[in-house]
């Protein structure tokens, strides 16, 4: 079972952790909570690497190096104490929806604006 990493650092020094496992094509678990406590788990069906795009737009970057012990703790490599690579997105600031894209619905749609 492999498991990638994320991390999101907050200005403050702390930092959150969420990671994902493919178990086959339908489902996926998922570890999440604070870097430095036990973290919570659960298997969720869908597509994870969907999730996993949008936990790097939101600023999460991946730390290869961590794994998961059985207590549900990360434990991390020694590289992993330096990002080698950190996605620089906005935090703060969330796109609003663009306007020009009620035009891919149909009027009588329910998800039209």
């Amino acid at each position: 079972m492999s498991v990638q990493i994320y991390r999101f650092d907050y200005p403050d020094g702390s930092s959150k952790v969420w990671a994902v496992s493919p178990l086959n094509y339908f489902e996926y678990m998922v570890w999440w909570g604070k870097s430095d406590s036990i973290l919570v788990n659960k298997v969720i069906r869908g597509d994870w690497q969907r999730k996993v795009s949008e936990k790097t737009r939101k600023g999460y970057y991946q730390v290869p190096s961590a794994t998961i012990d059985r207590d549900n703790r990360v434990v991390w490599g020694q590289e992993s104490q330096v990002p080698i690579v950190k996605n620089e997105a906005k935090r703060s600031k969330r796109k609003k929806c663009d306007p020009s894209v009620t035009a891919f619905f149909r009027e009588d749609s329910e998800f039209s604006f």
